[in-house]
């Protein structure tokens, strides 16, 4: 059975009826409710890691206790919390395609690997790896020793 979603003042109710805390609060914000009709509203209390409440900055505050931190966000956008686990689908078929620079400490490494590459090649053709260092950031690149 789906279920209709759930309309500010019905998730205000509940959270009131609910009595304990918050363990925080965000006001004067542009909360993004990501609800069907991407509903805005302007606060919102998290109890235990989980949304406890969305709504106005009055209603919301009803859940202060003396150990909530509340955050004044000076209007700016709140929205649920995004986790971006998704891998980078180019890269990561490339991987299976394309030689890797992986375990090189130093450029000669990286010429060594490089020549290689090339005497398993057919003449003209071009050598593409994948960037040295570790993905996603490709921070550590291997420092010149000389």
């Amino acid at each position: 059975m789906i279920s209709e979603p759930q309309s500010v003042d019905n998730v205000y109710s509940r959270a009131v009826a609910m009595s304990a805390h918050a363990d925080l609060v965000l006001v004067n914000a542009k909360v993004i409710t990501v609800d069907p009709r991407f509903s805005l509203a302007r606060a919102v209390a998290a109890r235990g890691g989980r949304i406890a409440m969305v709504g106005e900055d009055a209603q919301v505050r009803a859940l202060v206790g003396p150990d909530t931190r509340v955050v004044d966000v000076g209007g700016r956008a709140v929205m649920p919390g995004l986790v971006d686990g998704h891998a980078h689908m180019d890269r990561e078929g490339l991987k299976a395609l394309l030689p890797s620079l992986e375990g090189c400490a130093c450029i000669d490494d990286v010429l060594q690997r490089i020549e290689a590459l090339v005497s398993e090649s057919e003449p003209g053709r071009w050598i593409v790896t994948m960037p040295l260092g570790d993905p996603p950031q490709y921070w550590d690149v291997p420092q010149n020793p000389g």
